[in-house]
């Protein structure tokens, strides 16, 4: 989702409501810190089920997981190059 303050494209969800038609969510933008919300709403409206529950979020947290594992490696990174120019 894009941040409607700062226009970033990375942001997290912090909270996931599935209702029947449509997912409501809270995100957080990892750039400017900014607090939005989102609803999505299914393309053809039929209701969710408890196992598309699950899975909506078991993927939100995969895409939270690879999004912190991507910032660590960058991190990592910068410090290996900062000690090896020693």
């Amino acid at each position: 989702m894009k941040c409607p303050v700062c226009g970033s494209l990375t942001s997290i969800v912090t909270d996931s409501r599935p209702k029947d038609t449509f997912i409501h969510r809270r995100r957080k933008c990892f750039d400017c810190g900014e607090k939005f919300s989102t609803q999505e709403k299914m393309i053809d409206d039929k209701p969710f089920s408890e196992y598309e529950k699950v899975e909506v979020l078991l993927r939100e947290k995969e895409i939270f997981m690879l999004k912190m594992q991507e910032k660590f490696n960058a991190a990592l990174d910068e410090v290996c190059k900062t000690f090896l120019k020693k």
